[in-house]
């Protein structure tokens, strides 16, 4: 386990469903050299796109027209990858409710026709229950938000301001993350193997449930 190479992610998405919304934006961190790289996605389908969703990203249709394309954003987020000379089995992307990034990763690089170079995710909700659980901040009739800004302010951390930009939140996440390390929290048992191309039904059972405590 020594040698796996860790990535913090976040994306940001046109709605919930990879099957019918776009990754419009994504950004990636080297948890090695702290190097961050940001894209933004032109959306080949913009009419598509949730009203809560572009609430939620202060985006509006019109917006989601600007960027590069998606097999431009697919190139520059391997090339970003793989200057570690790893391989995807060495390598772990951890990001806050993993599963919403896994599935919009594999969706965007199914569409190019080509493998996500990471098999590992570590999901930071579940590293905030464990955190919040050795804080003895768990308890009854009291409820904790696992939103990553509420996560962030809950442990007393000073995270970037912004949130639902995917560069601001990819930061967060990473704060939130390197702070659980120097906390002490056991991590390892929560890093699961997700090989692209796996059936939803199977990512989905790896889901934390609920967005509080």
């Amino acid at each position: 386990m020594s040698e796996l190479q860790y990535y913090v992610l976040d994306t940001e998405t046109t709605g919930f469903s990879p099957s019918n919304h776009e990754m419009v934006e994504y950004s990636i961190i080297n948890c090695s050299n702290r190097k961050q790289l940001s894209r933004i996605i032109k959306a080949e389908h913009p009419e598509t796109a949730s009203q809560e969703a572009l609430q939620i990203t202060g985006k509006t249709k019109i917006d989601l027209l600007k960027g590069i394309s998606k097999e431009e954003a697919v190139k520059d987020l391997i090339e970003f990858i793989n200057l570690d000379r790893n391989v995807p089995e060495g390598r772990v992307i951890i990001a806050h409710n993993a599963v919403f990034d896994m599935k919009f990763c594999h969706a965007l690089f199914r569409k190019v026709k080509k493998s996500f170079p990471v098999v590992c995710w570590l999901d930071t909700k579940a590293l905030a229950k464990d955190w919040f659980k050795k804080q003895g901040m768990i308890q009854p009739g009291v409820k904790l938000s696992l939103k990553l800004g509420d996560c962030i302010r809950q442990a007393g951390l000073k995270g970037v301001p912004t949130e639902h930009n995917a560069k601001a939140d990819a930061q967060n996440a990473f704060i939130l993350w390197f702070k659980a390390m120097e906390a002490g929290i056991d991590y390892l048992h929560h890093i699961k193997r997700v090989p692209c191309g796996i059936f939803e039904e199977e990512i989905n059972e790896m889901d934390e449930p609920g967005g509080e405590l």
